[in-house]
């Protein structure tokens, strides 16, 4: 067994990314309500620290739609794993293992998603964000017809841009 020593300098999303056999390994770490919450992302795609700061900011957005649980969401999504899959048009991101103290209310149940965005200045986007047992369970970013971007360049993210007909 070979050990390694990783260092770095960590960027203004608190997260550092090493590449260790065409594989990109991104660390990020956040505090939050005082307890330090450290992830770890594992993908073989350029783009993933800036994927990884697109779903954050989703999150971030997402959760306002419920002021009074926002600091539990995000601490929940901190304290996640999570687990991609990408569909062509969009993906899921399933968040696994949260831990018990953060649940909002064992019965809790609802979707949000009250936003659109725009990638790379031409894909129009939705999300849908599940929340199952008091806890985030699955994240849904959807185009409207497009095939998803293979790399987000830009993003630009539109809040309480969704019309309920």
């Amino acid at each position: 067994m070979t050990a390694a020593c990783i260092s770095g300098v960590i960027n203004a999303y608190n997260q550092i990314t090493v590449s260790v056999n065409g594989f990109n390994i991104t660390i990020r770490g956040n505090v939050i309500n005082g307890r330090l919450h450290i992830g770890t992302f594992l993908s073989n795609e350029a783009d993933s620290m800036l994927f990884e700061q697109f779903e954050y900011d989703i999150i971030m957005t997402i959760s306002e739609e419920l002021p009074a649980y926002k600091n539990l969401m995000i601490e929940q999504y901190a304290d996640s794993i999570k687990k991609r899959e990408f569909t062509g048009h969009g993906f899921f991101t399933y968040f696994e293992n949260v831990t018990e103290g953060l649940i909002v209310d064992a019965g809790f149940k609802q979707e949000l998603g009250m936003l659109t965005a725009t990638l790379n200045d031409v894909c129009e986007v939705g999300f849908a964000l599940f929340i199952r047992d008091g806890r985030i369970s699955c994240l849904e970013g959807y185009t409207f017809g497009d095939a998803w971007p293979d790399v987000i360049n830009t993003y630009s993210i539109k809040p309480n841009s969704v019309q309920i007909m």
